[in-house]
């Protein structure tokens, strides 16, 4: 049974929508229901395309959906070159091109300046890999250039450690693109950057894309040459709150403003949630729009639960996380990162747990420190500027949590020590303190 937002999403004849929907709002199912009607309608199955952004969300629609091109980027990317790319470079790679450049390749002069900038970074040479990563990712899914790199130099201020590493960062860039150049081999975003200036076309007159706020600069150019090549009719589907993947390039304001692409652009919202309480939807709803950024929404919830959201302040980490295992069903253990994980069987990093749901869900790690949640390592300035889009501190940090704690059905549990809480732990008592319950164990 369709709500009355739903089956205006699915009956819709606007040429191109954005669908923002809320955590656990049916947005699978009414991507589903759309693909019904439209067949029902006589449109072609062939002629239908849903992109979404991981092979396991592909793999998840392909079990409910037959019949319809289910397919990621890249896959389309693909599609649309017209060739097997026998030569695909992974983020496994990647790393391996990191070390073996920073190891091995770099001159007396880079070497120094290396050194300067580990010496302010407490000597963490793993996070210099990953930040330099990260930077790859961010300056190719948003068709950086070496113009736009000299300017961030130039003209935006950057102190003496993070020139040098800018400097560094560039001449890896070169290095490794005259690797995949000798090898005739392409990385993900190359992939899609290829696609999208390529003169082949690929036929589909109705395109859906899923969890649309996660999209790139890129992503965006292929899509809009597959909407222009066919005259199509587009749907994006997503939530602002729940994007999570700036490190990977995803560029949030091009959903906020794909009516800028698009004026004719339709907007509809789901704001029925079927997983969480009202209790827990009016909480975090008024903790996300501290971001002044997100597009604002009024969410519905069908249950109510008094104070879903517990803090638990623990002495023993694990006989309290025991405790709650053996006390509540089917609980989702979280952890902002990957060495949060203590060992339990659900553990999930937050970025894993996007799309997934439980009876009840564990936070752990949520205190205030370096690696804690919000983990303090922010956005710099390169990234920002690259990016092109300008966000208060911890941003994207707030969204994670959100994810976090919207995952659950029932209760969430937070449990942290005293004398350690985290700002959002914090923020939650003062603000938030009759709708929330404090324990002690």
């Amino acid at each position: 049974m369709l709500t009355s937002e739903q089956e205006a999403i699915v009956k819709t004849n606007a040429k191109y929508a954005l669908v923002i929907a809320g955590a656990g709002c049916g947005k699978t199912y009414t991507i589903i229901k759309r693909v019904e009607y439209l067949i029902d309608r006589g449109v072609n199955p062939n002629q239908i395309l849903i992109i979404s952004f991981t092979n396991n969300t592909v793999n998840d629609l392909s079990e409910k959906i037959n019949n319809v091109k289910i397919m990621t980027f890249h896959k389309l990317a693909m599609q649309v070159l017209k060739k097997d790319i026998k030569q695909l470079i992974t983020d496994y790679d990647l790393n391996y091109y990191i070390k073996e450049f920073f190891n091995y390749n770099l001159s007396k002069k880079l070497k120094s300046y290396l050194n300067f900038y580990l010496d302010y970074d407490n000597n963490n040479l793993e996070y210099f890999y990953k930040r330099i990563a990260s930077l790859i990712n961010i300056y190719k899914a948003n068709d950086g250039n070496v113009i736009k790199l000299g300017i961030i130099y130039l003209k935006i201020y950057l102190n003496k450690q993070e020139r040098y590493f800018l400097t560094l960062f560039y001449a890896f860039l070169i290095f490794y693109q005259e690797e995949l150049k000798s090898y005739g081999a392409f990385d993900f975003n190359d992939l899609i950057i290829a696609a999208s200036k390529s003169n082949n076309k690929v036929s589909f007159d109705y395109v859906i894309v899923d969890e649309f706020q996660d999209t790139s600069l890129i992503r965006m150019k292929l899509l809009n040459k597959i909407v222009k090549d066919n005259n199509a009719s587009l749907m994006g589907v997503g939530d602002d709150y729940q994007s999570i993947y700036q490190f990977s390039g995803s560029n949030l304001s091009l959903f906020i403003n794909l009516k800028n692409f698009y004026p004719k652009l339709k907007t509809y919202y789901l704001t029925t949630t079927f997983r969480n309480s009202k209790e827990l939807v009016n909480v975090m709803g008024l903790f996300i729009m501290k971001n002044p950024l997100q597009l604002p929404k009024r969410m519905n919830a069908i249950k109510s639960l008094i104070k879903p959201i517990k803090i638990i302040y623990y002495h023993d980490l694990y006989k309290t996380i025991n405790q709650l295992l053996i006390k509540y069903s089917n609980v989702m253990i979280l952890g902002r990162n990957q060495n949060d994980n203590l060992n339990f069987s659900n553990f999930y990093t937050v970025h894993a747990s996007k799309g997934l749901e439980s009876d009840n869900v564990i936070v752990i790690n949520n205190r205030n420190d370096y690696l804690g949640f919000p983990n303090q390592i922010i956005n710099d300035k390169i990234s920002t500027n690259l990016i092109n889009f300008k966000e208060i501190k911890y941003a994207e940090e707030r969204r994670l949590f959100y994810v976090a704690l919207t995952r659950t059905k029932n209760y969430v549990f937070l449990l942290v020590r005293h004398g350690e809480e985290s700002i959002f732990i914090k923020e939650l008592i003062n603000d938030y303190y009759q709708d929330i319950e404090i324990m002690e164990e």
